[in-house]
């Protein structure tokens, strides 16, 4: 029996990015800067899905029609 190997697919940010820097290679970038500013690009990916799960879920905003990609980030308060 042959193991399946589960592939790994970046988003798409990150695809066009390391596809962007490849294509244009002037062999002044090496594999690990890519690779690291792929994974940046993941985490900021991520980070914009957590901030939009949080704005969705707070009761308190306006119902006011807005901007999918103004990602708007909620402001800790003093008690």
């Amino acid at each position: 029996m042959v193991p399946v190997v589960e592939r790994v697919q970046p988003p798409p940010v990150s695809a066009l990015w390391l596809m962007a820097a490849g294509r244009k290679c002037l062999r002044t970038s090496h594999v690990g800067r890519l690779m690291v500013e792929a994974a940046r690009l993941r985490t900021v990916s991520e980070t914009d899905r957590t901030v939009q799960a949080a704005w969705d879920s707070d009761e308190d905003h306006d119902d006011e029609a807005r901007d999918p990609m103004d990602v708007r980030i909620p402001v800790p308060r003093a008690p």
